[in-house]
């Protein structure tokens, strides 16, 4: 998931730059999907407490760090038939009694993650995170359940990680439910490398060190590849 950008550039000094795509021959058909792959990521969180429910002016700036990690667990079987991997995910801010897992599984059309880790639906299991091949034209409905809502390619970048520069495609999430935000996510062959979540409207409330009311909140997250291996 992507932190915000100005800071993002300084703080990881980690490279992006969005080119025309129109004319790209970039195709991703498949991501890592061995077990122990890992993916390490920095989050940074930025809080902007606004004067009051009428007023949009800013009257304080939180930000916050962290860092997570997500690798391939294990190999598994669903529902008796259906290969699948166990993606686990550890961050700075959960304790290990709340070690997230998800069940995720590739096809010549897409990357589907599960729902959840308990209680698996068979018949509505999954959602397609990803299609396959990616290319310039891609655009999904990640789910049948999610009508209005669809994910599209917007523009492809250059993503510097460890000294390798890395080809990717910058997607743009489309909610039908305006107050979730903007999203958008950058896949790479090596997988997600770069997410951001942009509040839209200021639907949440928080106090803070010397003021006693609640006030509105924008939160934006920015989440970026650190390490891959």
């Amino acid at each position: 998931m992507q932190l915000r950008i100005g800071f993002l550039l300084l703080i990881f000094t980690i490279v992006s730059c969005e080119k025309d795509n129109n004319h790209s021959d970039l195709i991703i058909h498949k991501f890592p999907m061995e077990v122990g792959t890992t993916w390490v990521y920095d989050w940074v969180t930025i809080t902007k407490h606004l004067e009051s429910y009428n007023s949009n002016r800013v009257v304080k700036i939180d930000t916050t760090k962290m860092r997570s990690i997500t690798w391939i667990e294990s190999d598994t079987t669903l529902f008796d038939t259906l290969d699948v991997k166990v993606f686990r995910y550890e961050n700075s801010a959960v304790s290990h009694e709340n070690i997230i897992r998800q069940f995720c599984y590739l096809t010549e059309d897409g990357l589907w993650l599960s729902y959840s880790y308990e209680d698996i639906n068979k018949y509505n299991a999954f959602y397609k995170q990803v299609a396959l091949p990616l290319n310039w034209k891609s655009s999904w409905n990640p789910s049948m359940n999610s009508e209005g809502s669809y994910r599209k390619v917007v523009s492809q970048v250059d993503f510097e990680l460890n000294g390798n520069i890395y080809e990717c495609y910058k997607v743009k999430s489309y909610n039908q439910d305006l107050n979730i935000g903007e999203i958008y996510c950058w896949y790479s062959e090596i997988g997600l490398v770069k997410q951001e979540l942009l509040s839209m409207s200021a639907s949440s409330s928080s106090t803070y060190p010397g003021s006693n009311d609640s006030h509105p909140v924008l939160i934006d997250k920015y989440i970026t590849l650190v390490d891959f291996y």
